[in-house]
């Protein structure tokens, strides 16, 4: 495991803060422990990574679900809920999952 990957209980400890400045640490963390590997993760795990980051980012501000639809947009298997919330975004975060996303299909796209 990477050293600068938080551990469980700095995570947890993050978790426990209300503080919006500590969600968008906890939001970081998660999304980089996420990146580190996505391709070694089964699809429970990437939807549990989906639930846990989608939970958390919707309470942030635009430029952070921005930043992370970017890094989601290229991803072959991104966490699939994650990725239609955020097509169904405002358009600085719905851009680049529309245009760039091969997890979206044509009749996810129709739906959308």
């Amino acid at each position: 495991m990477n050293q600068s990957l938080p551990n469980l209980s700095t995570l947890v400890d993050l978790a426990e803060e209300p503080s919006s400045e500590k969600r968008r640490e906890l939001l970081r963390n998660v999304t980089d422990l996420f990146f580190n590997d996505p391709d070694t993760y089964n699809d429970n795990e990437i939807d549990l990574f989906g639930e846990v980051m989608g939970s958390i980012a919707s309470d942030l501000e635009t430029e952070i679900r921005q930043d992370i639809a970017n890094r989601m947009s290229s991803l072959r298997n991104p966490p699939r809920k994650l990725i239609q919330d955020f097509a169904q975004d405002v358009i600085e975060v719905a851009e680049p999952i529309l245009r760039e996303s091969p997890a979206l299909d044509d009749e996810t796209l129709v739906k959308i």
